[in-house]
């Protein structure tokens, strides 16, 4: 699964040994586990003063009750995402376009999700470079209009 080749990927996870066995797996895939942090204020912290660097991030959906907060953070800044939880049924309609990894889950299911998450922020970022590309040239009087 060389797609997690070098990505630094956040574990926001406030249950040790699923933090820890997250972390194996992006390890083991060949990325590079940061955390896990264990609370929204650490989360909040790594967001706001960029004490790490991540490229995509697990976010477990119970953590302290406010990791819908972390989300949204993580939506502005278009940080790709996974929402790690027991039960589906408990994310918000408005979240629905994140993948979500059910716990208990297997590391393929889990980089699976990952990667979908990723692919599909490059995906949007492409969209966005496209459009800005279309926009300067309809912006742009053409060369040979000029005489």
């Amino acid at each position: 699964m060389s797609y997690m080749h070098a990505r630094r990927v956040l574990i926001v996870e406030d249950n040790a040994m699923i933090g820890e066995h997250i972390s194996a797996i992006i390890e083991e895939a060949g990325g590079v586990p940061l955390g896990p942090v264990c609370t929204t204020e650490e989360a909040q912290d790594a967001i706001d003063n960029r004490t790490l660097l991540f490229d995509a991030a697990v976010l477990d959906l119970r953590l302290d009750g406010m990791s819908l907060m972390i989300a949204d953070q993580f939506r502005k800044l278009g940080v790709p995402f996974v929402f790690a939880t027991g039960s589906r049924n408990e994310i918000p309609s408005a979240y629905g376009d994140h993948p979500v990894c059910e716990k208990p889950f297997t590391a393929i299911g889990l980089l699976d999700a990952l990667e979908t998450a990723i692919e599909a922020r490059a995906a949007v970022s492409l969209a966005v470079l496209d459009k800005g590309a279309d926009s300067g040239r309809k912006a742009s009087p053409s060369s040979s209009s000029r005489t």
